[in-house]
């Protein structure tokens, strides 16, 4: 992945007269194309700046799916959102219609921890995004794109 980034225009520039990326622009690059990728990279409980909120909030499908905007760069429409569920590509819905529990809900709903959850977990990063190195960041320290493994 590293190797396409680099070939990418407005990549960073090496240090004049070296191979070597400045780590510092590799990161703000990365956070600026890759957010999903950056927030996988972090340490902050919050590194996207999600919406506060408490973890039992009920959020429904157009709520999840605008929080998507976060990491995809666009809201997810709620029948998109509810078709991924359906075919397991989102979690499933934590509260129903008719669950027996309290409150009652109108349709799907996912505890706001669940979404939080889904949205920062490095495995369900958008295809051809995951961190390039076992640390979560892109190898700065490789002296030319070329050097580094396949993948």
């Amino acid at each position: 992945m590293t190797r396409r980034w680099t070939t990418d225009p407005t990549f960073p520039a090496p240090e004049p007269g070296t191979r070597r990326y400045r780590p510092e622009l590799v990161d703000a690059w990365v956070r600026a194309n890759h957010p999903a990728v950056w927030a996988a990279t972090q340490t902050d409980p919050n590194p996207l700046g999600l919406p506060e909120g408490d973890d039992e909030d009920l959020l429904t499908a157009q709520e999840f799916g605008s929080l998507l905007e976060f990491t995809r760069g666009r809201p997810i429409p709620q029948i998109t959102i509810r078709s991924y569920e359906a075919r397991g590509k989102v979690p499933r819905a934590d509260r129903r219609p008719a669950d027996g529990k309290s409150p009652t809900v109108r349709g799907p709903r996912w505890y706001r921890r669940t979404v939080y959850a889904y949205i920062l977990e490095p495995h369900k990063l958008p295809a051809g995004s995951r961190p390039a190195s076992p640390a979560g960041h892109p190898d700065t320290t490789t002296s030319t794109p070329d050097a580094e493994s396949a993948e």
